[in-house]
């Protein structure tokens, strides 16, 4: 499987691109340095979804087509191009407050905890 992409972020193209199935690491790569473009050649034995990250372990989300997406490993597969790269944005994990009911509430990768830690019920 081959990838094209590109950090929606340019000033942090100096970082390595790991690609993951798991916990296997099944690509590396550093943007070339006149285009800022990512090259990725990812193999692996069995199905997954992929997961990438830079090399200081910041989680990246895939976005095709403007939109955040899941991409499972296809072995002939290929996404992105030179005019349309797959953009890697991090991932939005920062935790943020807000007040609900009279309550502190705490948001973190869209679960809600009170301000103890303990995990709220939707309801």
């Amino acid at each position: 499987m081959t990838m094209i992409a590109k950090l929606s972020d340019d000033r942090t193209n100096d970082k390595l691109v790991k690609c993951f199935i798991g916990d296997d690491l099944v690509g590396v790569a550093s943007a070339l340095t006149d285009s800022s473009l990512y090259f990725l050649t990812i193999g692996s034995d069995h199905p997954g979804t992929l997961r990438f990250e830079t090399e200081d372990g910041t989680v990246l989300v895939p976005n095709i087509n403007s939109q955040s997406s899941t991409i499972h490993y296809q072995a002939d597969a290929h996404y992105g191009s030179l005019l349309k790269p797959v953009i890697l944005t991090p991932a939005d994990n920062t935790p943020y407050k807000l007040l609900e009911d009279g309550h502190v509430v705490i948001i973190r990768n869209g679960e809600k905890y009170s301000v103890t830690g303990k995990k709220l019920n939707d309801n």
